[in-house]
């Protein structure tokens, strides 16, 4: 695969370095964005298995996966958008960092994509998501479906507040 200047693009699938089932049988904390976690203490989760949601992984380091949807954010990262301190976080980042349905655009090789499928493709009694994910609008659903076809057995959500504030989404981030 190419993009239009000629330059092959890398495409590695998260799938094939921790396939369905990694996780069985252990507890897995997927961290949102809520105000909620508003001078939260992120070390207390150190060792365990984590799943950052887009910029969160700015606050856990540690992060055993980093996934985001918006091919946007990458960018923002790249050209210093968010900030050099948060560039470099995301460039010393040592967790997957995970791309969800963005198989044609060309990241770096240290991305790896998670593919989706229509739910109803979506093989419910395996959750085997080598073929991909069931479609979501929301990196936090993503998450939460990933962590269950790793077959983590208890599944931690923070952050998810499910409010906003004037209209726009609330974070405990920038």
């Amino acid at each position: 695969l190419t993009n239009a200047a000629g330059e092959k693009i890398i495409t590695k699938k998260l799938c094939d370095v921790l396939p369905s089932g990694s996780w069985k049988g252990r507890r897995c904390f997927i961290i949102g964005g809520g105000t909620s976690l508003k001078g939260f203490d992120f070390s207390k989760l150190q060792g365990e298995l984590i799943i950052a949601v887009n910029r969160a992984m700015e606050f856990v380091p540690f992060a055993t996966i980093m996934i985001a949807q918006d091919a946007r954010l990458w960018g923002w990262y790249e050209s210093g958008d968010l900030g050099l301190e948060a560039k470099e976080k995301f460039n010393n980042f040592k967790g997957y960092k995970a791309w969800v349905n963005c198989q044609s655009f060309p990241y770096p090789e240290d991305l790896y994509i998670i593919d989706t499928k229509h739910s109803s493709d979506f093989n419910w009694k395996t959750y085997d998501y080598a073929g991909g994910i069931p479609l979501c609008t929301n990196t936090g659903l993503d998450a939460l479906c990933l962590a269950v076809c790793l077959g983590a057995s208890d599944i931690y959500l923070l952050g998810f507040d499910c409010y906003g504030k004037e209209g726009k989404t609330a974070n405990f981030h920038a």
